[in-house]
């Protein structure tokens, strides 16, 4: 598409800068105050920003993002150091023998695989028939390293490093709702607008025609006009008042809804004045949007996450095929001693160390074969779902795209007709008072001007729609709104 598209979403950089973090003021004022004053004033920042406050589905993508990263500090409780003592005292009535035992010991896993454990026992015995006790203490240090299965950081941080990408998820989940919430309320706010253009365009329209009334009752009575005429005049007077009726209608209901989705009980007794402007005039290079959709939809980037997340597992299980071997050493040190009431005798004192190795192979291993290629195949689906998700992505940017090039020339041309039209009254008008034309045709070139007016005006709140829908696709809003 050689086309320059002119956009800038109304909630972007002119109308709506820091969002999130903008002064409700005025709504503020009712919701917390009551204050029941006869206008509220609602601008579109002050919707979006109370939207975002109140919607519950992006409090709860908050929460969801906590979980996940309290996920993760529990992922690494398998490297905590776990310090812990137990202690033990017994009696032995037949040989008059009392014993008191103390370990304390310390463990800890490191990021390799090794695992460190210290240990310092200790134990008395007294025999209550002899001056003698007995003393022996050991203190030990043991490193067990894994060479093949589960060594390395990669495999023993698998399922940290897992659900660190579920936090990322997490995170961009609570974008993409803020997006989500910002272009539905930027939406049902326009179709607000547009109900508000109605009622003014359907009570314009009404009061032109009660004036067009008035005037021709005067040059009735001065017989200027024909009365006969006056019957029409007053028909279409009636069916102003009932079209003027139903955009009031409309318009409350409208009003009503918007207010409900905002947790917020319309009230007959206030003037809610929307506070808009349009922007026509607005100019974005395209040409980088598929790239920019890419790097900020959330279900695009989901999918890239759960791509590297299986990647991950398809590492781990390949290390799992292989047999497992392990390496120790302990080193040690032992103390005995015999105690009298006189005197310490020195039993002995040993030092030692001791080196091995831990080998097992499974002779199927059908498991980690099974888990192996499970985690194959699951790489491929992935890569399928990617690549179907961009093509779809690729897709809404082009479908959008041709939707806001038309809507541009809709717009145009409204434009065009809406000034004709304009015109056209005039010189219908003209012909009207000097009896070239009948009431008849002055009432349709009115009509059709009124027509004209109402069409351009939906015509720009459609356009504004279209343009704040590609945002939407691309996920740019909020970039847009910081």
């Amino acid at each position: 598409m050689s086309i320059k598209l002119m956009f800038l979403f109304v909630t972007g950089v002119v109308l709506i800068p820091n969002i999130l973090s903008s002064n409700i003021t005025n709504i503020n004022t009712y919701i917390e105050k009551k204050d029941y004053s006869n206008t509220i004033r609602l601008t579109l920042q002050d919707i979006v920003a109370l939207a975002v406050k109140k919607d519950e589905n992006f409090q709860i993508a908050k929460f969801k993002e906590r979980n996940s990263q309290e996920t993760t500090k529990k992922l690494m409780d398998k490297f905590d150091l776990i310090v812990g003592a137990d202690g033990k005292y017994s009696k032995d009535r037949s040989y008059s023998q009392k014993s008191n035992e103390l370990n304390i010991y310390a463990t800890k896993k490191l990021n390799l695989g090794t695992d460190v454990e210290v240990t310092n026992s200790y134990t008395t015995t007294d025999y209550t028939n002899s001056s003698q006790d007995i003393s022996d203490s050991e203190v030990s240090l043991k490193v067990t390293q894994p060479i093949l299965k589960d060594f390395g950081v990669s495999n023993q941080l698998v399922s940290v490093n897992k659900s660190k990408l579920d936090e990322m998820n997490a995170k961009e989940f609570i974008s993409s709702e803020q997006v989500r919430i910002v272009y539905d309320f930027v939406v049902l706010y326009w179709d607000s607008v547009k109900e508000k253009k109605k009622y003014d365009v359907a009570n314009k329209s009404l009061k032109l025609s009660q004036d067009l009334l008035n005037k021709k009752l005067e040059e009735t009575t001065l017989g200027a006009f024909p009365k006969s005429y006056i019957y029409e005049i007053e028909s279409d007077l009636i069916q102003k008042k009932i079209d003027f009726l139903n955009a009031k209608k409309l318009k409350k209901l409208s009003m009503i809804n918007l207010l409900e989705k905002l947790h917020l009980k319309y009230d007959d007794n206030v003037k809610y004045d929307l506070q808009y402007r349009f922007h026509n005039d607005k100019s974005i290079d395209i040409s980088k949007l598929e790239e920019i959709a890419l790097n900020n939809r959330y279900d695009y980037i989901k999918l890239v996450n759960e791509l590297q997340k299986s990647k991950l597992e398809l590492k781990y299980r390949k290390n799992q095929l292989l047999p497992k071997l392990s390496l120790y050493s302990e080193v040690t040190k032992k103390t005995h001693d015999n105690v009298t009431k006189n005197y310490l005798d020195r039993g002995f004192k040993k030092d030692g160390y001791e080196v091995g190795m831990n080998f097992s192979l499974p002779i199927s291993n059908d498991k980690a074969v099974a888990d192996h290629n499970i985690a194959k195949l699951d790489i491929y689906s992935k890569q399928l779902e990617l690549r179907q998700k961009k093509r779809e992505i690729i897709k809404e940017i082009h479908i959008i795209l041709e939707e806001v090039s038309f809507q541009k020339e809709l717009l145009d041309a409204y434009k065009l007709l809406f000034d004709k039209q304009k015109k056209t009254l005039d010189v219908e008008q003209m012909k009207l008072d000097n009896g070239l034309s009948t009431i008849r045709d002055f009432i349709a070139a009115q009509d059709q001007y009124i027509n004209s007016e109402l069409q351009y005006m939906i015509s720009q709140i459609e356009y504004e729609k279209i343009t704040a829908k590609i945002y939407f696709t691309t996920g740019m809003v909020l970039q847009e709104l910081d």
